[in-house]
């Protein structure tokens, strides 16, 4: 005989396989498979799937998701974007000084939160969530490099596999796409 924790239990758990494949079901604009997704307010630091609609990010998952364009981050990095290259190279690969975490927090995540009183766009900003801006880098922090010198400051990041813009792709399988315009100016 089931007491009422078994009966509870039993009904949850349908109910979650009930909705695993409607909620999965769903065909994103862009997904980011088998990537380490960190983000730094949730704390979350695990491999997920990305799933971005339009500018948005619409689902971060354990399951598979299916896209019209499907990116493998194996050993890769989907991460909030940043100018953020110089500081995983040397902050967290060479010197050790900050866990990949903190260093995303500190460049993406707190930038967001000190402008965001004034400037009520950057609440969507810094954050890899459901609903939020869909800015993402793809990147791998084993060869993340910085090229810029001050004489050349034009020099792309090496390592950086995809980066997403509102949803849009600015560097695509590691190259620039220099007709890319889904970046928008944030005012006040």
């Amino acid at each position: 005989m089931l007491d009422g924790s078994d009966v509870f239990r039993t009904l949850f758990l349908t109910f979650c396989l009930l909705l695993s494949p409607v909620a999965h079901a769903q065909t994103y604009d862009i997904v980011i498979n088998n990537g380490r997704v960190v983000d730094p307010e949730t704390g979350l630091d695990a491999v997920r799937n990305v799933g971005v609609q339009g500018s948005q990010i619409a689902a971060i998952s354990e399951f598979s998701l299916s896209g019209t364009t499907v990116i493998d981050a194996t050993g890769s990095h989907p991460r909030s974007a940043g100018a953020f290259a110089k500081v995983l190279r040397s902050y967290v690969r060479e010197r050790g000084l900050l866990s990949l975490s903190e260093a995303i927090r500190k460049i993406s995540l707190m930038p967001a939160e000190m402008l965001e009183e004034f400037v009520p766009q950057m609440q969507r900003k810094g954050r890899l969530q459901v609903g939020m801006d869909a800015d993402i880098v793809v990147f791998d922090l084993a060869t993340i490099t910085d090229n810029a010198t001050y004489a050349n400051s034009n020099q792309p990041a090496t390592g950086v596999q995809t980066l997403l813009v509102n949803g849009g792709f600015a560097v695509r399988d590691g190259a620039i796409v220099l007709d890319a315009d889904t970046g928008r100016a944030i005012r006040r």
